[in-house]
């Protein structure tokens, strides 16, 4: 069973793949009309409680396809019709054409109907129903009429909720959903389509945190980075791409040669010289790591490599230097919260396989962590699910994008984001970010465009909570 944030992920997807979720709503009305029709083929007068979101629409869509079978249809909207708040949800309002109400007629409403849908509240609810959703719970639930719940059972989980005797609900269970409090429940497709689960998209955004307007400075991601000990401007793209994703400290800890250097790029990094003592003293204060960018292949690169992993008991990410270092000893992947970021060759090299899903997904799953196969399309698992990424553009084989990949996931870790969901969204954001930077420069755009479009792409798509 899926959560409830994987629900509103594929609706998010299905709407940035196909522009509107429209379809989804006229499948879910043609679910519930067929369902009151095979299961209360003798309900006459069919009474729609809707609230201001798509779960109204489903149920306005439902209502006017009873209405052409010869119902008599009435809809009651508890914050008035013209609450209505999506463009899908607008367009089911203009397409309805039997009786309008708002809350005043809910009573009367229900002495003349025999069947209630109950289209007030979808699975976004969080806290308790407001008043007026209240009011008209109570008065459901006290109806002594037919009840069917639209999706799910407007309130569950909440204390207080609607209890019917039937619920349509689309796509999958939700969560929490048993006959006790969902009635009889017939689940039905309404045409997500597998490509919304298995492609990363602008729904990998739910699993975002938002910062807290108290939050104060370390709250929203601390990373560690170890690296360009021979390539500092890796290290320096990581942390910038770091910095651009919106976490509040980044630590780089470089090689003694490489502080001023590194320093001198911007103040927005803490440098220091690396050492064991000097990491083992900021490492309580990281919520990630990021281990390899322009690391270098020295045996006290490796040494380092493996003091993190033994070390560090919080997520971390594997990238470049660090992954052809491990080649010789992936075991020390087992028992710790990793992600790998190769491409086709490290991949070879690490695992002695060639570069693809069956490979890859065997690997993920033997050495319990995430794996993100960069690459035109990149490819990420966990070991047990495989999801793509499509976009970008021929520019991004330039050097830095995958640095860039790295510690755009490092910080999502370090803001609590799980390691699959992390993975999902930062190679979405970074091909995303690719593309904004062609639409003003094509070919010619650097990394500097690509980092710079980084927030750009968290403008364009955040899901505001």
């Amino acid at each position: 069973m899926k959560d409830l944030k994987e629900f509103t992920r594929l609706e998010l997807n299905y709407r940035y793949i196909n522009g509107t979720v429209m379809p989804l709503m006229e499948n879910a009305g043609n679910a519930v009309a067929d369902f009151v029709l095979g299961n209360y083929p003798d309900k006459k007068r069919i009474l729609g409680i809707c609230g201001k979101g798509n779960n109204g629409g489903d149920t306005l869509l439902a209502m006017e396809i009873l209405k052409s079978k010869g119902k008599e249809v009435r809809a009651i909207f508890v914050d008035g019709e013209g609450s209505i708040t999506s463009k899908e949800a607008k367009e089911a309002l203009s397409r309805y054409t039997g009786e309008k109400k708002d809350l005043s007629g809910l009573d009367e409403g229900i002495r003349w109907t025999n069947l209630i849908l109950d289209g007030l509240l979808g699975t976004g609810l969080s806290g308790r129903p407001k008043p007026q959703y209240e009011t008209a719970i109570s008065a459901i639930n006290g109806s002594n009429k037919d009840i069917v719940s639209v999706d799910v059972p407007s309130g569950l989980g909440t204390g207080l909720q609607v209890k019917p005797h039937s619920t349509v609900c689309f796509t999958d269970l939700k969560p929490g959903m048993t006959e006790n409090n969902s009635g009889k429940i017939s689940v039905r497709s309404i045409g997500i389509g597998e490509e919304c689960d298995t492609y990363s998209g602008p729904g990998d955004f739910v699993y975002l945190p938002i910062p807290e307007p108290n939050s104060h400075k370390g709250m929203n991601g601390v990373i560690g980075i170890v690296g360009g000990w021979e390539y500092y401007g890796s290290a320096v793209i990581a942390s910038r791409s770091a910095m651009a994703t919106g976490v509040d400290l980044v630590f780089l800890l470089t090689s003694e040669d490489k502080v001023g250097i590194v320093s001198s790029f911007t103040p927005n990094h803490i440098v220091r010289k690396y050492t064991t003592a000097t990491l083992s003293s900021f490492m309580p204060r990281f919520t990630s790591m990021l281990v390899g960018s322009g690391m270098g292949r020295t045996n006290e690169s490796f040494e380092a490599l493996k003091y993190v992993l033994k070390n560090f008991n919080g997520p971390l990410v594997i990238d470049a230097d660090g992954l052809n270092q491990l080649g010789s000893q992936p075991d020390l992947l087992r028992g710790r919260k990793t992600i790998i970021t190769p491409h086709s060759h490290e991949f070879m090299e690490l695992s002695g396989l060639e570069a693809g899903e069956a490979n890859l997904k065997f690997f993920a799953s033997e050495y319990s962590t995430v794996a993100v196969l960069k690459g035109p399309e990149d490819l990420i698992t966990d070991g047990k699910e495989a999801w793509r990424t499509r976009g970008g553009n021929a520019r991004m084989t330039m050097g830095g994008t995958g640095d860039s990949l790295a510690g755009v996931i490092s910080a999502l870790l370090s803001k609590g984001m799980g390691a699959a969901a992390a993975a999902r969204l930062g190679s979405f954001v970074v091909k995303k970010a690719g593309e904004i930077a062609f639409e003003s420069k094509r070919y010619w755009y650097s990394l500097d465009d690509l980092i710079a479009s980084i927030p750009q792409v968290f403008l364009r798509y955040e899901i505001r909570k």
